[in-house]
């Protein structure tokens, strides 16, 4: 499936007619009132009749269809959603987190009358009798306020205030900008990690660089700059993913499994769509999901369902600062985010859905080892050291540089270098780094650094790594990848 086209990039407010004069206290009156008489067609534990909830859907339906003929009247040749198609799209994982936030947040603000402070709303799907999704609800504090009405007050009070923005033009952009299909990498040697997934570019090089923005790796301020990284390797990944959804004080052994679904979920991609700036959409089934993080054995259901979900609650959460590429702006983006986890007596051959958004030009980085999802549930120290260290040694044109053309004619391979001094001497800081980046600046530094040099010498026995004159090296197996 190839990418949906580029949604309008126009803020809809649709302008109507109408008046809209209450006191907050009597605002929110009204709204319960309303809530109270609609509340037995949004509470999904009251009972419904199919006329019912059909007579609310056609009502929701017909407040829907206002706002999208004049969305459709700014922009004639926008893809427009029917209510249903937004509900599902909002019910699901394809729908990002920013986008249900600002829908909230700019209904919240019409309904607290334009002012601050915004009352706490958060839109949700409405199912049918059939438990499948047929419109929208609004959710304020103890209230469910049906679609319908949600819009009478959107209509009022954006008549009155030109200002306010109306609150379905953030999911309607959102649903322009979907994820498409793609079919995942189930490659599981040679796999090659994002590019500018590193903290700052070393060399310069147009293959190297920064994804995320300098803020999303440095809780104190203490930023490494482009230029500055050879004093530093630093963290390769931002530091909210080490530890993510464990804390760094977590007793566990294995590395957090949000941390591993993360790093699983963006190998999974294929390269050819990594760079396009669109989310990317892929389906494993339980099985094959359940290998990539428990490799060695079958966990119970027991043991990972909740590990799952605690991980998929934690990526939810999870928002990256980043800069994107046309604006120069900061913004804040999930990038890694999964569905549902199925149970029951056939969930092994039921499908996770995994969501990918990566910004535009994310293309090829360093070659992964592939024994990382093994080390993954083993150690944690070891798993993050060896991705800092993929990321130190690669540099492309130096570390990694390019060697005979491909058979199929596609570029070149790109072979490792294996001299010393390609590579700079660590730190004990920086070795310190490599295994507890988000614990670098504990003052219990000694027991640190004498942990990271445990964990570096097991990876050598491992055959993972080698250590010579002080310096740490890849094997002297001459790792291949596809870079060029």
């Amino acid at each position: 499936m190839t990418p949906p086209t580029t949604p309008p990039t126009e803020d809809f407010t649709e302008n109507s007619a109408g008046d809209f004069d209450l006191a907050d206290a009597e605002l929110l009156s009204r709204l319960r009132r309303m809530a109270d008489d609609q509340h037995d067609g949004i509470d999904e534990a009251a009972p419904r009749s199919t006329s019912h909830v059909a007579r609310m859907v056609a009502e929701d339906a017909l407040a829907f269809a206002r706002y999208t003929a004049a969305y459709a009247a700014v922009a004639p040749e926008a893809e427009l959603p029917t209510l249903a198609e937004l509900a599902q799209y909002l019910d699901s994982v394809d729908c990002p987190q920013d986008a249900r936030n600002e829908a909230g947040s700019r209904l919240g603000l019409i309904l607290a009358n334009g002012e601050g402070p915004e009352v706490p709303t958060r839109l949700i799907a409405v199912r049918g009798t059939d438990g499948t999704p047929v419109s929208i609800c609004a959710l304020v504090p103890g209230i469910p306020l049906r679609l319908a009405e949600a819009l009478h007050f959107v209509d009022n009070m954006v008549a009155r205030n030109k200002s306010l923005r109306h609150p379905l033009a953030p999911l309607v952009r959102a649903w322009h900008s979907r994820p498409y299909d793609v079919v995942p990498n189930q490659r599981t040697t040679g796999r090659i990690i994002p590019a500018k997934l590193a903290q700052a570019d070393p060399s310069g090089d147009s293959r190297a660089g920064r994804l995320f923005s300098l803020a999303a790796h440095s809780p104190d301020g203490q930023l490494i700059l482009p230029g500055f990284a050879t004093e530093t390797i630093g963290p390769a990944l931002p530091l909210v993913l080490y530890d993510l959804g464990n804390g760094p004080s977590s007793t566990s052994r294995a590395a957090p499994l949000a941390l591993r679904v993360f790093i699983e979920g963006l190998l999974a991609v294929p390269q050819a769509d990594r760079g396009t700036g669109r989310p990317v959409a892929y389906e494993v089934s339980l099985r094959e999901f359940l290998d990539w993080f428990w490799p060695d054995r079958s966990p119970t259901p027991s043991e990972y369902w909740p590990a799952l979900n605690a991980a998929r609650e934690a990526l939810f959460k999870c928002l990256i600062p980043l800069v994107d590429p046309d604006t120069g702006r900061g913004q804040l983006r999930q990038i890694v985010n999964i569905g549902a986890i199925p149970r029951g007596a056939r969930a092994m051959d039921d499908a996770v859905r995994v969501v990918v958004d990566l910004p535009r030009d994310s293309q090829n980085g360093p070659q992964i080892p592939d024994s990382l999802r093994s080390w993954g549930n083993r150690s944690a120290p070891a798993y993050r050291a060896l991705i800092n260290l993929a990321f130190h040694w690669h540099n492309p044109g130096r570390n990694p540089y390019r060697g005979p053309r491909r058979r199929d004619g596609q570029g070149h391979i790109w072979l490792q270098a294996q001299a010393p001094d390609h590579y700079p001497m660590l730190s004990d800081q920086q070795i310190v780094e490599l295994c507890y980046p988000t614990s670098a600046n504990n003052s219990n530094r000694r027991v640190l650094l004498q942990r990271a040099r445990q964990t570096i010498a097991k990876l050598e026995e491992a055959g993972e790594l080698r250590i010579l004159d002080g310096k740490i090296l890849p094997t002297d197996t001459k790792r291949m990848s596809d870079l060029g």
